[in-house]
This record gives structure tokens, C-alpha cells and sequence, in this order.
């Protein structure tokens, strides 16, 4: 299970990383573009997870 979460944080943080641009559904079923706050806050949860999970 640690392996899985551990390489499914990596690949996040590596398409948070890419420079692309992200969008992920909102609860109304619209796709949202994720800005520069979101990216990073989801940087750091990727990070955070690597960090435990990937040893």
C-alpha cells in the first residue's frame, strides 16, 4: 500500500511540477483550473506523502 501511495505522490507531484495546466472537476461537475495557491498547497501534500510513504 505505501509503495502505491508513494508512486501515485510522485507522478502527482510530477504533473503539478510539468508546468502544465491542471483542472480537476468541482462539485458541480465544471471543470476548474487549478491556480498557484492549489499547485503548491498540492505540492507539499505530494511531498508530504513522499516523504513518508517512499522509503
Amino acid at each position: 500500500m505505501r509503495a502505491e501511495n508513494c508512486t501515485r505522490a510522485r507522478s502527482h507531484l510530477a504533473n503539478l511540477e510539468s508546468g502544465q495546466r491542471l483542472a480537476r472537476v468541482n462539485d458541480k461537475g465544471e471543470r476548474e483550473f487549478l491556480d498557484d495557491k492549489t499547485r503548491a498547497d498540492e505540492a507539499r501534500r505530494a511531498r508530504e506523502i513522499i516523504a513518508s510513504d517512499c522509503r
